[in-house]
């Protein structure tokens, strides 16, 4: 099976998120995915960047908390914002440009 979300589409839809009216666990869900993904980006590819041990366990923890958040919520809102993040995604909007322009989707 091939990755269908890249992180960076996935991290747009979440600061998207902001304007939809989704519970508030996933808001700061979204939130939070946005922050690690950029502590993830400047620590993979900035050599000035040194992440020390508790700076990471901060970051774990983060991530628990907004997870059990997300899990909190009805699994109706889980699959809206599911829905939410891979309608965002370039190859989403490229087919649905596609469809306006009256061509079919391109295997």
């Amino acid at each position: 099976m091939i990755r269908c979300l890249s992180h960076g589409d996935t991290r747009r839809a979440c600061l998207n998120a902001a304007n939809v009216a989704f519970p508030p666990e996933i808001h700061e869900f979204a939130l939070v995915f946005v922050q690690l993904h950029d502590a993830r980006m400047a620590a993979d590819y900035n050599p000035m960047v040194v992440v020390h041990e508790d700076e990471v366990l901060s970051y774990v923890s983060q991530a628990e908390k907004v997870i059990a958040g997300l899990d909190s919520v009805s699994l109706l809102d889980q699959k809206a914002f599911a829905t939410w993040i891979m309608v965002q995604t370039q190859g989403a909007k490229d087919s649905r440009k596609r469809l306006r322009e009256g061509r079919e989707t391109e295997l």
